[in-house]
């Protein structure tokens, strides 16, 4: 990745230090990663990205180098916080899985503020899980209570790098060197206690509220709860398309980085 432009720094606010990175002179998009993992999941589209966007990501309270604290706190107020100490008004929006969820709260508290989405594979709080998806979490609980980190960080790996019931033969190997080092580190952080505040009245009930143009993005390979949420997101959003990747599971902006690239490029100019 090239350093062109780059930026990094903290920000104080409300009892802890935003980790985040700017990159490039054009119009601000922020990138939302998901649980579990951090910023440098976009490292393979960040520096593209910067060629025609004011690219801004950062790590999420509770991951990567932003630390949780005791304090109250909502996710949709620390971006905003940090929108203000960039000086950004209006901005375009992308998230990946709990990070999209997150970016469907901010643009619900500040629409204002949000020109475009781009949800990728986005959870949806209060979606009924399929038992694909239940048996899979509870495997994965049942290994964390274990104290096999490691054991636990393949679990992740097979879950949501591979895909349920996939191999990992159509990835690189650096992709899941980076995805393996980012779930080591959320292993590694102190268990988080203090949980946020969620958007009241919550997401599910207020898709329709929701007037910026939209682009759905799921992998074909993923858990089918994500296409799920994708038709329900398609259907109440005022302005939303869904295009699947196929091939691909839950992190195709890692996977397939170039294809990602060019289809968010394509929306968002």
């Amino acid at each position: 990745m090239t350093t062109t432009n780059l930026h990094v720094g903290y920000f104080a606010h409300n009892g802890t230090e935003i980790y985040y990175e700017t990159m490039g002179e054009g119009h601000p998009l922020v990138l939302i990663h998901g649980v579990d993992i951090d910023c440098r999941m976009w490292d393979s589209s960040f520096a593209a990205l910067s060629h025609t966007f004011k690219v801004i990501r950062f790590d999420l309270r509770g991951f990567g180098k932003t630390k949780m604290t005791a304090d109250p706190f909502s996710f949709f107020d620390d971006l905003n916080a940090l929108l203000q100490h960039l000086g950004i008004e209006q901005t375009y929006v992308c998230g990946l899985s709990f990070g999209g969820y997150l970016a469907l709260e901010f643009t619900l508290a500040h629409p204002e503020k949000v020109e475009k989405l781009v949800l990728c594979a986005s959870a949806l709080l209060g979606h009924p899980l399929s038992p694909q998806r239940e048996l899979a979490k509870s495997e994965f609980i049942k290994i964390v209570q274990s104290g096999d980190v490691e054991r636990g960080i393949e679990e992740n790996v097979q879950q949501w790098l591979y895909g349920p019931g996939q191999t990992g033969e159509r990835i690189a190997p650096e992709v899941s060197d980076l995805f393996r080092a980012m779930s080591a580190h959320a292993f590694s952080l102190p268990d988080a206690h203090n949980m946020p505040r969620f958007i009241d009245p919550p997401v599910i009930e207020r898709l329709g509220e929701i007037s910026a143009e939209t682009l759905v993005l799921t992998g074909g390979l993923d858990y089918i709860d994500f296409a799920q949420i994708a038709q329900k997101l398609t259907s109440e959003l005022q302005q939303a398309t869904h295009i699947e990747l196929p091939n691909t599971a839950h992190l195709f902006p890692m996977e397939v980085p170039k294809q990602f690239t060019k289809l968010l490029s394509d929306f968002l100019k």
